[in-house]
């Protein structure tokens, strides 16, 4: 007994993505700034959870300091490693807050620490006030 009542359908198609080089800009553009912020939250979210287990565990802040800069300098890595614009802030915010905190750990007579971030206070208002003059 045979049930052919119609004409065969056919199969939708399989959707297969094209290359990365025959996307358009604009996809290209769409899926960086995707990764970039999966990339941002994976950041943001160990940055909370390594913030958690110094507080927990009664850590040195100096040694929570080591690791936020380890996090915001693997972000710029991974970003790198991605092929994606790598953030200047992360790399500053990260060898920043790595620097400092490597430097508090080390009982250095020398305060560092408020050393850098008075400079990088500095750099900040310097670039933004230059920005702001320049634009007149």
């Amino acid at each position: 007994m045979s049930h052919s009542s119609g004409p065969h359908t056919p199969a939708p198609p399989i959707s297969v993505p094209p290359p990365e080089h025959l996307l358009h800009p604009l996809l290209k553009a769409e899926a960086a700034g995707r990764l970039r912020r999966q990339i941002n939250s994976v950041a943001w979210g160990l940055f909370f959870v390594w913030l958690g287990v110094v507080w927990f565990a009664a850590l040195d802040w100096y040694w929570g300091m080591v690791g936020v800069g380890l996090i915001f300098l693997g972000e710029a890595v991974i970003e790198g490693a991605r092929d994606l614009k790598i953030s200047g802030v992360s790399v500053m915010f990260g060898m920043l807050f790595l620097a400092g905190g490597v430097w508090g750990l080390s009982t250095s007579p020398f305060a560092l620490l408020p050393a850098l971030f008075v400079l990088f206070g500095i750099a900040m208002v310097w670039r933004a006030a230059a920005g702001i003059l320049r634009r007149d």
